[in-house]
Order: structure tokens, then C-alpha cells, then sequence
């Protein structure tokens, strides 16, 4: 947006806003200020007159405020559901299975094949699973895993399961932490407890979060 309203580098210098006012324009000289412009995410109306003036497409002007909208409710959401402990939803969408946290701005989780794999095993699987079982899971394992793989050959596909599968193996061990390091890097500590696959070594291991919750799960 910057490249459209300003014409060179000095012209947004001299545009920025060096106090803050809660616009996303705002310089944020002090970092603890960024916190204000996030939760604010909003255009003042000087630089809304810039966009007019500059004529910026309707299109990038559109999607410039639905960005902004996500920002202001991802981070409303996280102060709210520190004190509620609230989750957001869970939205698994198309053919590669994305995995949004749609209260948390469609904020995408981005697990590879293979954890993701895993991980819807343990999602459709609310009452939790025993490690030692997955092999009794291979087939489903591979049918997920076949669709979202990015190996082209079905034999690498299957031996990628059997690994994982493979109670003498620490694979799936290594997938999960894996899988809850990156789960704990987008959500934050306060809503971790809701999504990663926990539970007492030797026991079933499962997903706390309300199923009601996951949209676009099919079993």
C-alpha cells in the first residue's frame, strides 16, 4: 500500500506518523506502541485521503482492509481468550488440507504431509489413540497421506506410513513433537493446551479441543 501512496522512500519518512494515533501508518519508534497500532489496525483519515489521491485499485484497497480486519480480530481474540480460555475454530479446507484458525485471522498452520497426516489421524480420533496402535491405522494413514504427499510415487508413500507406523521405530514420537513446537509458535502458550497431541507416555494420546470446534473434518 505504501508503494502506491508514497512516490519514493523520503515521501513516506515524511508520511509516517512519528506520534502514535493508531493508525497503521503510525512510525512505532517505541516497540511497545506496535502492540496499539495491531490492535487498532486501522487507516487514519489523512491517509485514507492519500489513497483518493493517489487513485490506489479498488481491489488492493480491499483487500489492504480485510488483511487489517484479520490483524485487529486475530489480536483480539488472544487477549480475550487468555482470560476465557477460549479456542478458536479449527477449518480444514480444500484438497491439501489446510488447517486455519479462523477466530485467529485465518491463521494457517503449516504442517508437512506427513505431520499433517498425523495429525488429522489424531483430530478424527477424539476418544485418542494408543502409538503402539497406528499400525492398526495404516490404511487411513495412507489414503490422507497419499492425497496431500508431495512424493509422486505410491511405494515411497507407503514406506513414508510404514515408517512412521513402525513401533520400533521413534518416528511418530518425533512427528508429534514436531507437529506441537509448531503448533505453539502460531497460537501461543495460553491456547497450546487446546491443540497439541498430549497425553502419559504408554497411553492413549489425543487432541483436547471440542470437535464442534473443527470445521471441514471428514472421518
Amino acid at each position: 500500500m505504501r508503494y502506491y501512496m508514497f512516490a519514493d522512500n523520503q515521501e513516506i519518512w515524511n508520511g509516517v506518523h512519528k506520534k502514535s494515533i493508531g493508525c497503521i501508518m503510525d512510525f512505532c519508534e517505541e516497540k511497545l506502541q506496535i502492540i496499539l497500532k495491531m490492535r487498532t489496525a486501522d487507516v487514519c483519515e489523512s491517509c485514507m485521503n492519500k489513497f483518493i489521491e493517489r487513485d490506489v485499485p479498488v481491489l488492493y484497497t480491499r483487500q489492504f482492509f480485510d488483511i487489517l480486519d484479520g490483524i485487529r480480530k486475530s489480536m483480539t481474540f488472544r487477549g480475550r481468550s487468555a482470560l476465557l480460555r477460549q479456542p478458536s475454530k479449527l477449518e480444514i479446507r480444500g484438497k491439501n488440507k489446510k488447517m486455519l484458525f479462523t477466530d485467529l485471522g485465518g491463521l494457517e498452520l503449516l504442517l508437512n504431509p506427513k505431520e499433517k497426516t498425523l495429525y488429522l489421524l489424531f483430530l478424527k480420533h477424539e476418544e485418542g489413540i494408543y502409538l503402539s496402535h497406528l499400525q492398526d491405522h495404516e490404511d487411513e494413514l495412507f489414503r490422507d497421506y497419499e492425497k496431500i504427499s508431495n512424493q509422486s510415487e505410491t511405494e515411497q508413500q507407503k514406506q513414508t506410513i510404514k515408517f512412521l507406523i513402525n513401533p520400533l521405530e521413534n518416528d511418530s514420537n518425533v512427528v508429534i513433537s514436531r507437529i506441537n513446537k509448531k503448533i505453539k509458535s502460531a497460537v501461543g502458550e495460553s491456547l497450546y493446551d487446546f491443540y497439541c497431541i498430549q497425553g502419559v507416555r504408554g497411553e492413549k494420546k489425543g487432541i483436547k479441543l471440542d470437535r464442534e470446534l473443527v470445521e471441514g473434518l471428514l472421518r
